[in-house]
């Protein structure tokens, strides 16, 4: 009889360890100890939109437990359009190899006064995230699925000096979060200490979202 399902599904925040130092993620830490069978559907830059769009809800198995981990990406503040970002950072392409190699270095050199440009702008508008967090719940309720929501990391100074408005965005998104159930703060985390690049967890950050996130399975189990 196979084993209950753990499926993770987000942003790079769900797959990697900063700095590298071998250490499992949360996903891989959490199932284990919860003896899960994990199914990992996280992605780097991966916005929730596309997530939906590229109807990838459909890997998901009924009555498995979710774990959500959108927001960073949707969030901070963008220099160039995804659509654009997505062309630049395709480089396994042999086509447009040296337009791709320009863009990155006219976008990684005006950064933030790109950003400046286009008015502090996000890929996702606050609202129309939540839309899609909602449609995203409903999904997993008509699939008998529990959930649990991640709240998004605030970026630190650097993030915030490179993409200046992000660190106010992450607030509003998080406050609308909030109010989702199975909601999991992560305001109370020290980015120094547990993410120190400013948005990826690091072991001990990732030990203490694997702390939180089965602190509330069992409680959910227990009801």
């Amino acid at each position: 009889m196979s084993k209950d399902k753990l499926v993770v599904i987000g942003n790079s925040v769900t797959i990697r360890v900063r700095p590298e130092d071998g250490s499992q993620t949360y996903a891989h830490i959490t199932a284990n100890k919860l003896k899960l069978d994990l199914i990992h559907l996280g992605e780097g830059a991966l916005l929730l939109e596309e997530f939906l769009n590229q109807e990838r809800q459909q890997k998901i198995p009924n009555n498995s437990h979710v774990i959500i981990n959108f927001g960073i990406v949707d969030a901070c503040t963008r220099p160039i359009s995804k659509s654009l970002y997505n062309f630049m950072m395709d480089i396994d392409k042999s086509s447009f190899r040296q337009t791709r190699k320009l863009i990155r270095f006219v976008e990684n050199k005006l950064r933030t006064k790109l950003v400046k440009l286009k008015g502090k702008k996000s890929w996702t508008d606050k609202n129309k995230f939540m839309q899609q967090m909602n449609t995203l719940v409903s999904i997993l309720k008509s699939k008998n699925c529990s959930f649990s929501i991640l709240g998004i990391n605030y970026p630190n100074n650097r993030i915030e000096g490179n993409l200046p408005g992000s660190k106010n965005n992450v607030i509003l998104f998080n406050k609308e979060l909030e109010k989702l159930n199975n909601y999991i703060a992560v305001n109370d985390l020290n980015h120094q200490e547990y993410f120190p690049d400013g948005i990826h967890y690091n072991a001990e950050g990732h030990q203490l979202i694997t702390d939180k996130i089965i602190n509330q399975y069992n409680l959910m189990k227990s009801n």
